[in-house]
């Protein structure tokens, strides 16, 4: 009788102490990350991706050249939806040659719409066969009557190409690359002499280009 009782006893201390150790275990799950936690760990989250948003949305507004105090219409705002999306795929161009593409053309297209319409295509074949389908090609040779009047006088204008800038001022001194130089964001200086009232004097000019495309210049 005292074994089947020593027994009994033995079994109901080891019932006992099985449910206190789940109690154990499931304060300490409650207590290591299952509980609030959780809630915090989806809030941080949630902020990261706000955050990010809001960065992309900063960055592709300043790209459009939108001044960050004003209101922003409808139109302002899709058109920088649409601005982040391009980024986007941009960045996901892995391979030079799939950039270098994209990049010589880009200055052709006619808008966002175009370059994202372009980028998504699947493949590069598939980029180059749509490229050609809407008639844009990289090929420059030939230079609009306006352009051609503005190189005579060895002046620049805005959105001229290389080998515009080259026909009206010659070869530059000096070419820096900002970045890969397959996004075609360069700066080339020319040094030359002009003539004033005091006798000859040397000048130094910068030309800037984004995209291989002429988005300014200055002298000093």
């Amino acid at each position: 009788m005292k074994s089947q009782l020593s027994l009994r006893l033995l079994l109901l201390a080891g019932l006992l102490a099985g449910t206190a150790c789940a109690q154990i275990q499931f304060q300490r799950s409650e207590a290591s990350g299952y509980g609030d936690s959780m809630t915090e760990s989806s809030s941080s989250a949630s902020d990261y991706f706000q955050a990010k948003y809001k960065d992309e949305w900063n960055y592709a507004r300043q790209d459009l050249g939108i001044p960050a105090g004003q209101p922003l219409t409808d139109a302002q705002k899709q058109e920088i939806r649409t601005r982040m999306q391009l980024i986007r795929l941009e960045k996901g161009l892995r391979y030079e040659q799939e950039r270098k593409q994209y990049y010589s053309l880009k200055p052709y297209f006619h808008d966002d719409l175009e370059r994202i319409a372009f980028l998504e295509q699947p493949t590069r074949e598939a980029r180059a066969q749509w490229a050609h389908l809407h008639g844009i090609t990289s090929n420059d040779t030939k230079v609009d009557p306006t352009v051609s009047t503005i190189i005579q006088n060895n002046d620049l204008a805005r959105g001229m190409t290389p080998s515009e800038v080259r026909e009206s001022w010659g070869e530059p001194d000096t070419v820096e690359y900002a970045g890969d130089p397959v996004y075609e964001n360069e700066r080339w200086q020319y040094t030359t002499q002009v003539s004033t009232e005091n006798g000859y004097k040397q000048e130094t000019r910068y030309v800037y280009f984004e995209s291989g495309r002429v988005a300014g210049w200055e002298t000093n």
